[in-house]
This record gives C-alpha cells, structure tokens and sequence, in this order.
C-alpha cells in the first residue's frame, strides 16, 4: 500500500493518483468530443466543421468508449468508500455543512453564473441574436460537467437521511461473486429500466443524468457497504479524509 506522510498524517497517495488519472481521462475524452463523430450533444462544435478523420475516430472509440464505462462510477464508489467515516468523525451538522459549502456552492456558482455565460459566449460567435436570459432560461439550469458534483451532492445528503432513520451500525458484508454478478445483473435491468422513461443524455429538469442512476447510485452504495468490511481504506487520521 503506497502511503505519505505529512505533518498531519498519513495520506494515502493511490487514492490521488487513481483520482488525478480519472480526471485525466475525462478531459481527455472531452477534449476529442468537439471533433468527434462520438460527441453526441456535446455543445462545443467548431465553427469551421474541424473533424477528426474516420480512421481516427475508428481507433480512438475502442480506447475512450470503454472508459465512460467506468471512469464515472470510480468517482462513485471512491466516495462511497469515505463518506461514513467522514460523517462519523465530523458529526451531521458538519457533515452537511462542508458537503454545502464544497459542492452546493461551487454548483451553484456554476450553474448561476460560469456555464451560462460560457453557452452564451459560444451561441454569440456561432451567430445567434437571441438576448443572454433567453437562452438562460431556456437552458432550464443546465448544470453541463457539473451533473457529477449535484448528483453527489443529492447522494451524501440521502445518505445521512438513511443513516438518521437507521442510526444502528450496519454490519459488514461480505462481497462474493455471487454478489457481484447480482448487482451487474440487477445495474443492467435498472438501467433498461430507467432508460425507457429518461433515454440517454435526455435533457431533464437540472440535468440529473437520470439515465445515469442506476450505476452511480448502485457503485456508491457498494463504496459505503464497502468501507465497513475494509477497514484498512478507512480515512478518519489522514488529510484525504477531511478534503472528502
């Protein structure tokens, strides 16, 4: 286990590479959206068509596509894994307060103020004439990249509300095969499921990403089943800790 010390304590240094790397990926990935025959509704488009070649587009689907299989889930699960030591150790109040400050006011500072102004700017130089709260509102909050930090923002909160109707301590789980294969079985009927109401990248009122659910949902509640059977990824004495 690769573990640094700082003055405070230990932190451990694969959890950062393995976050520094996922993030990585998906700048990357989105980098290559806006020339791509993948990029869907992506809204940066050229003004002058640049498009990758085919045989680019053909070699980069095998290598990027399979990564938004699991880049988004890791973020998941990795905060699954450190949020009940987290809220353990700070208490509900602090708890709440911190995931209010470091997420709800970068969100809505975000959706508010940055991504509109950045749409507007686009929809300008692309030729449009319709005024800046037109298309605001039109836009119904649209919370771009930021989907992430209000989805997981809406998880750690459920998950104090279980933990005040439940206050017990759970008991640790073993993770089996058998388990494992219940869960991808049950993820992939969710997500049949839930994507005939909420199709993919369907624009819905603050951009959920409802189709997205029954993944994250199920690989963060994995990480917090997780962290009680491991307790060697438990956080309560290192810096890690407290940032998450």
């Amino acid at each position: 286990m690769d573990v640094s010390t700082t003055g405070q304590g230990t932190r451990r240094a694969y959890l950062d590479r393995l976050k520094v790397e996922l993030i990585t990926i998906i700048i990357v990935g989105h980098a290559l959206l806006g020339y791509s025959g993948y990029r869907g509704s992506w809204p940066y488009q050229p003004i002058r068509k640049v498009r990758l070649a085919p045989v680019t587009d053909l070699l980069l689907g095998p290598v990027l596509l399979p990564m938004t299989l699991f880049a988004m889930g890791l973020f998941f699960l990795i905060s699954g894994l450190l949020t009940p030591d987290s809220l353990a150790r700070k208490g509900t109040r602090v708890f709440v307060r911190d995931r209010l400050l470091r997420l709800g006011i970068p969100f809505v500072v975000w959706v508010l103020l940055l991504w509109p102004a950045v749409i507007y700017v686009m929809y300008l130089l692309t030729g449009g004439h319709e005024s800046y709260w037109t298309l605001f509102v039109r836009g119904r909050l649209d919370t771009g990249p930021m989907w992430f930090v209000e989805v997981l923002l809406i998880y750690s909160l459920g998950y104090v509300l279980w933990r005040r109707l439940w206050p017990g301590e759970p008991e640790p789980a073993r993770l089996t095969g058998r388990t494992l294969v219940l869960l991808g079985t049950g993820v992939a009927a969710g997500t049949y499921l839930v994507r005939i109401v909420f199709p993919f990248q369907e624009s819905e009122l603050a951009h959920l990403n409802l189709w997205q659910w029954p993944p994250a949902l199920t690989v963060a509640a994995l990480g917090v089943v997780l962290s009680y059977a491991l307790g060697w990824l438990l956080v309560s004495r290192t810096p890690l800790g407290r940032i998450l």
